[in-house]
Order: C-alpha cells, then structure tokens, then sequence
C-alpha cells in the first residue's frame, strides 16, 4: 500500500505489504495500512500528517474506497478480490493524504486566538475578545 500526496501522487519508497483479513472492511483496512506505514516510514508519516483522519483510502485508479465497485455492496477485501477476478497478491490500494483535519486544526488554532467573531457554531473561536472600534470614538 503506497502514500499518496495531497496532489494524488504517490510519494517515492512508499509502497509496502499490509497484512489483512478477508473480512476487512474500509476502515479496517486504512487502520492496518496507516500503522504500517507509521512503523516502517515514519519520516514520511511526520512530513504529513500523524492524524489518521487526514488520509482516505483509494483504489488504484484514486477512487476512495467505500463500495466494492460496480456495486452496492459495502467493501469488504474478500467482495473485492472476488469482484475484480484478481489474486490477492495483484490488489493495489493507496492512503491518499488528504489534510483535511490538519488544515482544519491549523485554521481553528490560528482562528481561535484572532477571531473575535461570536457566532462560531462550535464556539471554536473567542468570542469575549475586545471588539475594535476602528474610528477610535468611544
């Protein structure tokens, strides 16, 4: 399983076998593969994002996996394999970096201590900040 960049190309020495079951599902799956790759490529992890809520898991073709394609059955490694026709050993799957959460995290942290804002629907942001009067009159 190879890392992906944010611009859906995969990162240089990144592949690597991942030990799964054929009941794995989605979830399962990028779980096994994001340990993986934070054991044996960890200068890579660190460079992006050691959150695995940034990375998504995406078929060869860059499709994040959700249903096993051309169907409507969940994924699952054994509905897979069975659907493509392919040995186990020719399953090609990614961790697409996505840094959705990074970013998020990054913007709330920066938000939260400029904003002044009170209508932050998570209360995110500090809203007992001083407002500033841009003419100076009080």
């Amino acid at each position: 399983m190879a890392l992906y960049g944010m611009d859906n190309r995969q990162i240089p020495s990144s592949k690597l076998l991942v030990d799964c079951e054929e009941s794995d599902g989605q979830q399962e799956l990028k779980l096994k593969a994001f340990n993986k790759h934070c054991h044996y490529n960890p200068h890579l992890i660190g460079r992006l994002s050691d959150d695995l809520l940034d990375y998504k898991l995406i078929y060869r073709s860059g499709v994040e996996v959700d249903v096993v394609p051309g169907t409507s059955k969940k994924f699952t490694l054994l509905e897979y394999k069975e659907g493509v026709g392919l040995p186990y050993q020719s399953l090609h799957f990614g961790l697409l970096f996505t840094g959705k959460n990074h970013l998020l995290q990054q913007h709330h942290a920066l938000a939260d201590s400029l904003c002044t804002c009170t209508s932050c629907p998570k209360q995110l942001h500090k809203s007992e900040s001083p407002t500033i009067n841009p003419t100076g009159l009080v």
